[in-house]
């Protein structure tokens, strides 16, 4: 998996990028049920798989795609046997659902299909290589997203409804539970993954397996993105010490944060932030 973050930029308030990146999945490879903060549209590459929203299951294949909406509750997972490769981009934006809605897409409507599959792919093939050094890139970056929207359109012909009363199981429906325990606690730094399986009284086992069967990652996996996820917000607009900022996100210890963080980042908090800065400083 290859991927990109980005700083909240005041030169774009209609919309502006947080993320970008590419997968080729394995056979029955999933993510979810989970919840994301920010917009995020996946083009499919090669391949198909199955993407659930709102109750409904879409069969999906090359040259369509699934838009994710913020706070809304998804799952998606790969074909076994013709496992799809998409890359996404995750942005956020005063006027994204009204540009969205311009061009047919809403919660109700939330996959479609482009209008040249060829040459889209190639777009946001475009687009996931693009550098990210300076504002030059950014602006350019810029309008290929808008050119990326004017190429969506939602089709009619996804749902597949054999399947509606299956979707809502058991499974999702713990997990479900769990993220959002871990989500309203994550900053508390006695809080373990133990004691998720404590507040909805289940035995521990079960439910990481539930879990990790589901999403296909472990509890504490997710805990440690969230987490992360959130150090990078605080970095991006305070000037919280590395210190407090660890505490923050629920790390006793800032060099077990600082090592956690540059696992995943490839780069220490320090570093980030001077980079953040420096863009900042050009704006």
């Amino acid at each position: 998996m290859e991927e990109d973050y980005f700083q909240r930029n005041k030169r774009f308030n209609d919309i502006y990028y947080l993320t970008k990146g590419t997968e080729a999945c394995v056979p029955s490879h999933h993510y979810g049920p989970a919840r994301r903060e920010y917009y995020l549209i996946h083009l499919i590459e090669e391949g198909k798989g199955i993407f659930i929203s709102n109750g409904v299951t879409y069969n999906l294949k090359k040259g369509q795609f699934f838009l994710i909406y913020p706070n809304e509750t998804n799952y998606y997972k790969a074909d076994e046997d013709f496992p799809w490769k998409y890359s996404w981009i995750g942005f956020h934006g005063e006027n994204v659902e009204m540009l969205l809605k311009s061009i047919g897409l809403s919660k109700q409507t939330p996959v479609g299909s482009v209008e040249n599959a060829k040459d889209t792919i190639k777009l946001m093939n475009k687009i996931i290589k693009a550098p990210i050094t300076d504002n030059k890139s950014l602006i350019i970056l810029q309008g290929y997203l808008y050119l990326l929207l004017a190429n969506l359109s939602i089709g009619r012909d996804l749902y597949d409804t054999e399947h509606k009363s299956d979707v809502i199981n058991k499974d999702i429906e713990y997990t479900n539970q769990a993220i959002q325990i871990i989500q309203d606690n994550y900053h508390r730094i006695e809080f373990s993954i133990y004691s998720i399986s404590e507040k909805m009284a289940l035995n521990p086992s079960y439910l990481s397996q539930l879990f990790k069967r589901t999403t296909g990652r472990t509890m504490n996996d997710y805990l440690i993105d969230y987490r992360l996820q959130k150090s990078r917000e605080i970095l991006d607009t305070t000037q919280e010490s590395i210190q407090n900022i660890s505490e923050m996100v629920g790390y006793s210890n800032p060099l077990s944060f600082t090592r956690i963080f540059k696992s995943k980042m490839k780069m220490t908090p320090s570093k980030y932030r001077k980079v953040r800065e420096h863009y900042k400083s050009e704006e």
